[in-house]
């Protein structure tokens, strides 16, 4: 478990108690229920030459993770473009 998920969940906890308002309340129970859905992970790139990127996806989600490698592929590229 993450720790934003923890610290989400705890603050759901304390709503209870009507120390959160609704719209913040909404925010972490999206947090909490969606936390676990990026479990996967690729770096892309290596730090010394034109730097990494770290692409978190869900691998059971293949046309979305490789939307996400994709896109994480060309920002890289063109971070390293904008910095020469």
């Amino acid at each position: 478990m993450s720790q934003l998920k923890t610290i989400a969940d705890a603050l759901i906890e304390q709503q209870a108690h009507g120390q959160i308002c609704p719209p913040l309340m909404d925010a972490l129970k999206a947090i909490s229920e969606n936390d676990n859905e990026l479990l996967d992970s690729v770096e892309i790139g290596t730090p010394s030459k034109g730097g990494a990127l770290k692409v978190y996806f869900n691998a059971d989600n293949k046309e979305d993770a490789e939307k996400r490698l994709r896109n994480g592929n060309d920002l890289r590229k063109l971070a390293q473009e904008l910095t020469q």
